[in-house]
């Protein structure tokens, strides 16, 4: 699975509830994904990336992410 976020992800309740519901997914045996990855590219204001709280809470799950540079 793939997740793409564009511009700057803050840290907010429903960024953690994503990423929650992508963490039960991949520890779930009893599914077919074999991963999750989530990317972040530039919006149209040319923000991009995340609250570091966002990219350590992806990391304490296992889930890696990429930062699509411009």
């Amino acid at each position: 699975m793939h997740e793409v976020k564009s511009g700057f992800v803050p840290f907010r309740s429903r960024i953690l509830r994503q990423i929650e519901k992508d963490a039960a997914i991949l520890a779930d045996p009893d599914n077919d994904v074999l991963g999750v990855v989530w990317h972040f590219v530039g919006g149209r204001s040319g923000s991009l990336g995340a609250d570091p709280r966002v990219l350590e809470l992806l990391d304490t799950k296992g889930i890696p992410y990429v930062i699509h540079l411009p």
